[in-house]
């Protein structure tokens, strides 16, 4: 108030005196006056009639003049487009702007002076333009302090969030609901209502700026010079409308009269007075106290940092140190008061020092905690620092310091090597083994080829001789040679099939001939190819498959083959009489399963690990009655792979097994 008080006598003293004159403006001239919530500038009453300083200063003139004034009510934003485009003659409470001067005609006298303020949540501790950083603030739209604030932060480099709103009113209410950290409104609104809101009013206050008239550029000319004149006039008659609405909406006038606020607070201040002086040396023993506790949490600081294992400092904007804690001293040899005023061309060599000011001057550019790594010597040996550096500000947000927590990981680091360098010999030794194998399955698909030709005629010309096809051999020997000649022929047949598949499909050279298949043909197909040997040993073989079961997208020479091989097997481990059955189903998922389950001697869960390796049988007297080759699970297991399906095998010892195929969705045919 006493701001406001001195700007009115300065003005009063400067103006010069000039008598009214006869109004240009024509008498019952039509006005409409954009009126926006601004108390107690400009608002309306508890009857919801115009009021406050502004309302009543141009009221007057109006009256005076013989105008006709109509008050449209709008928003600020939306006053300032209609001031703009015309369609409302005059606006108030509006704070004069040269960029403003360009787009509204504004009177030349003032009505009084405001300024910018800067509004809180209470838990906050905003004290400086700084202290905004990173915050969310609300503001109203296209206001004067708005633009003023934004240019300010932009100055001082500082980062915030604007939430935008209608009024000073939806300021204080995001402050106040915690959507905004801060919000600005001016003073003269401040004084008015933020005691309503849980708010509180910063020492942030900017951009004074006058309270004038503004009329539709161009459009009113007289009537600036008009209003103006009147105002003039008003400011030097302490008796005036003017005054008179001073002191109704603020409590003051022009006269040197103490404002009645003002005697109030002289008053509160005497009784303060005394009770300080009472309180002084209840204060004075509370200072020593807090000195002393001053004392002992830097105590407490200073035993923190001395006693962790970590390398602790802080340097000044020159690079000066300002503290080293005593892991410092102990691996660097220097005391703290040696090195305190020294930078770091005192301490290591310069490649070193250019490296480790440089981090600290990135630290404090990025105003924010940074990590490097640093390499720093100790003696001829280099050590690996992982340090963390982040810059030191005063309460007002200036930077006074850099400081540096740094910790040795030279250990961890040539652990790393180490790790890296195993891996490397890892993968390159995975590398070689897959070249190995690669080669080894091609020199078998090469040589199981070249087999092939040769068995041929043996299985050829032993089967003649079997069937006598050109005459009796003599001796009985020559028949029995041939039955096993033929017979040792089928097994390596069989072998070499197995292992020429096998080492396509490992050399990934096996291509499957997809196609429609139907599971309960080849499930059939299967049964009569080995019903041979399961009538041998008097065993049941059942087919059960759903008459509706869709068809499979497959290849059907690669089918039978698994089936073969896993209903061949059910038959060597099942005792006479038994039955196995091959099945086929539709899930709910739509995949198709396929089982084959026997009721025979069963395996337990070492015997099924050891069946799925290639050239691996189990030990059991049944299986010894058979000849194999080992390779049959093994086969079927990557058939499944090739197929996107898997192989599963349920068994107990006497129990029996049950092997299952399952086929992905994506290869089930479904009935259109």
């Amino acid at each position: 108030m006493k701001i406001f008080a001195s700007l009115v006598r300065s003005v009063l003293l400067n103006l010069m005196f000039w008598g009214l004159c006869g109004s240009a403006y024509a008498a019952d001239q039509a006005i409409t006056f954009g009126l926006h919530m601004n108390k107690p500038l400009n608002f309306n009453d508890a009857n919801g009639k115009p009021a406050g300083l502004v309302i009543d200063v141009f009221t007057h003139i109006a009256k005076e003049e013989g105008w006709k004034v109509t008050f449209s009510p709008c928003e600020w934003a939306d006053c300032l487009n209609r001031l703009e485009s015309g369609e409302i003659d005059v606006l108030s409470a509006i704070g004069y702007t040269s960029k403003r001067e360009a787009l509204y005609d504004f009177a030349a006298t003032p009505l009084i002076t405001n300024w910018g303020l800067v509004v809180t949540q209470t838990e906050t501790h905003i004290q400086a333009i700084t202290d905004l950083e990173d915050t969310t603030i609300a503001v109203m739209k296209r206001a004067g302090h708005t633009t003023a604030l934004q240019e300010l932060l932009k100055k001082f480099s500082v980062n915030v969030n604007y939430l935008e709103v209608d009024s000073f009113k939806d300021v204080l209410q995001s402050v106040n609901d915690k959507k905004a950290d801060a919000g600005v409104i001016n003073r003269l609104f401040a004084s008015q209502f933020a005691h309503d809101y849980q708010v509180l009013q910063s020492p942030i206050i900017y951009n004074p700026i006058e309270i004038r008239y503004a009329f539709t550029k161009g459009e009113h000319t007289e009537m600036v010079k008009t209003v103006n004149r009147y105002l003039q006039s008003m400011r030097k008659d302490e008796n005036s409308v003017y005054f008179r609405s001073l002191e109704r909406w603020f409590g003051q006038r022009k006269n040197g009269k103490f404002p009645t606020w003002l005697l109030w607070i002289a008053g509160i201040m005497v009784g303060a007075t005394g009770l300080l002086l009472v309180n002084n040396w209840l204060l004075k023993k509370r200072v020593a106290r807090a000195v002393e506790q001053v004392r002992e949490g830097e105590e407490r600081q200073r035993e923190l940092l001395n006693n962790t294992s970590s390398v602790i400092y802080m340097k000044d904007m020159n690079g000066q140190y300002l503290f080293i804690n005593r892991m410092f001293e102990q691996l660097f040899h220097v005391s703290n008061v040696e090195v305190c005023g020294k930078t770091d061309y005192d301490i290591f060599p310069q490649d070193v020092a250019d490296s480790l000011i440089e981090n600290d001057q990135k630290a404090i550019r990025n105003n924010s905690p940074i990590e490097f790594e640093e390499i720093i010597p100790h003696g001829n040996e280099p050590h690996t620092y992982l340090s963390v550096k982040f810059p030191l500000r005063y309460s007002t947000g200036e930077v006074y310091a850099v400081c540096g927590i740094s910790t040795d990981i030279t250990g961890r680091k040539q652990a790393e090597q180490v790790l890296e360098h195993k891996t490397e010999e890892l993968a390159l030794a995975m590398e070689d083994a897959e070249n190995a194998n690669k080669a080894k399955s091609e020199f078998l698909a090469a040589m199981s080829h070249d087999l092939r030709t040769p068995l041929n005629a043996i299985m050829g010309f032993s089967d003649m001789m079997r069937q006598k096809t050109f005459g009796s051999l003599g001796d009985q020997h020559y028949e029995e040679y041939s039955e096993d000649i033929h017979s040792s022929g089928a097994l390596l047949v069989s072998l070499i099939n197995d292992v020429l598949d096998l080492s396509k499909i490992e050399a990934g050279k096996y291509k499957l001939a997809d196609e429609s298949v139907s599971l309960s043909k080849i499930i059939d197909v299967s049964i009569r190819q080995v019903s041979s040997l399961a009538s041998n040993s008097k065993l049941t073989l059942i087919s059960d498959v759903p008459a509706d079961m869709p068809h499979i997208v497959g290849d059907e020479r690669a089918l039978i083959q698994v089936l073969n091989n896993l209903a061949s097997n059910a038959i060597k481990f099942s005792p006479e009489g038994g039955m196995i059955t091959l099945s086929a189903c539709l899930n709910q998922d739509n995949t198709i399963m396929v089982t084959v389950r026997d009721m025979g001697i069963g395996m337990s869960e070492e015997d099924v690990t050891k069946a799925l390796q290639p050239f691996e049988q189990i030990d059991s007297t049944r299986s010894r009655q058979y000849k194999g080759t080992g390779l049959g699970l093994h086969l079927c297991v990557n058939f499944m792979k090739l197929f996107g399906g898997t192989l599963q095998i349920e068994s107990k010892k006497d129990k029996g097994t049950t092997v299952t195929l399952q086929f992905p969705s994506e290869r089930t045919i479904n009935p259109s």
